[in-house]
């Protein structure tokens, strides 16, 4: 137990230690609570009437299931239940279940609780690690959930989760269990090299992907435009550069431009109507002609040179008489020009 309480410990200081800013899982515009995230507590040894009643696990598969849960959900979501010995596994996380989202997000959240969503990845990696589960799965991220109990000191659980509909019914589901962070890093960097971000709507369907070639990362934004002719953009923001230098090359299919806007450039943000300062790299594809089903791109090379990681913002919008389409239509993280980004952090070495 001794030995159990400082490897927990530890991954909780190194955790705390290489934690980027804290961001939240938003559905429909509001964070999700601690109480959406199941872990299993290391404290406790083995749920084994729990596993073996609601995913018929032998005891021989265990161990297992507690590092790769999300292969062990198959069929209908709805049936695996939230309780285990009598806990409510929804409030404290003890078990591993999947979580209707109608219900943790009516929950209080206790301020000794606490998550952090360390990455997004992909729906492909979503569904690789539920291969057998019968829903849609919409996004997934690495998660750090924290309980900091203060009898037993703070204590990190490092958990991929997904978020599926079915039937018109949101879960968060875990998929895979990390004993390290650096297990964790390793795990994401692989699933992010080989990444391409789709996100589609009903209006706009917005693709990225990203090829690095020596020093030079090429990164390529495709959007096309699912509603009728109108006309709209492409905005791709560099939050950790200020200047144009890094920016080699830029081409353009079916727009009328791309600029470049360095930090301190007048932009124009939507939420106050108003111009503003760029507060970092914006470039920024335009056109006045954008019928039904075209896709535009914008494809950038950008130097990479002693950047371990480059994040990059990247939506697009199409407007329409008075009425504007955009993709994403929520997010993490809400931009410069008054509209939600979509967020992509890319791991370099």
């Amino acid at each position: 137990m001794t030995k159990i309480f400082f490897s927990i410990l530890f991954a909780f200081l190194a955790v705390s230690l290489n934690a980027k800013e804290n961001e939240t899982w938003l559905y429909k515009g509001n964070s999700l609570s601690f109480g959406c995230f199941t872990f299993q507590d290391d404290f406790v040894e083995s749920y084994p009437d729990y596993y073996q009643t609601q995913f018929r696990l032998n005891k021989a598969y265990e161990d297992d299931f507690t590092s790769n849960p999300g292969k062990y959900f198959e069929g209908n979501i709805n049936w695996y239940k939230k309780q285990a010995y009598g806990i409510d596994i929804e409030s404290y996380g003890y078990g591993l279940a999947a979580v209707n989202l109608k219900e943790c997000l009516s929950k209080k959240q206790d301020f000794l609780e606490d998550y952090q969503v360390r990455e997004w990845l992909s729906k492909d990696t979503c569904k690789k690690l539920a291969p057998n589960l019968d829903a849609t799965c919409k996004k997934a991220a690495y998660v750090v959930v924290m309980n900091k109990y203060g009898g037993s000191g703070n204590r990190a659980f490092m958990y991929v989760y997904g978020e599926f509909d079915k039937d018109g019914e949101t879960f968060i589901v875990p998929l895979k269990k990390f004993n390290h962070y650096k297990d964790a890093d390793r795990f994401v960097k692989n699933e992010n090299k080989k990444r391409d971000l789709v996100s589609s709507n009903d209006s706009i369907d917005l693709k990225t992907s990203h090829e690095i070639v020596g020093n030079k990362l090429i990164l390529t934004v495709k959007s096309k435009n699912l509603v009728d002719n109108g006309k709209g953009g492409i905005s791709i923001s560099f939050p950790q550069f200020q200047t144009t230098k890094r920016i080699i090359k830029s081409e353009k299919i079916g727009f009328d431009n791309v600029n470049l806007y360095k930090k301190g450039t007048k932009i124009w943000n939507r939420e106050i109507r108003k111009t503003v300062r760029s507060s970092y790299l914006l470039s920024e594809g335009w056109t006045n002609k954008w019928r039904a089903n075209e896709e535009k791109i914008i494809k950038l090379v950008v130097d990479i040179s002693n950047l371990d990681k480059l994040v990059v913002h990247v939506r697009s919008n199409i407007i329409n008489g008075k009425k504007e389409y955009v993709n994403p239509v929520d997010s993490t993280y809400y931009n410069q020009q008054g509209y939600y980004d979509k967020i992509l952090n890319i791991s370099l070495r």
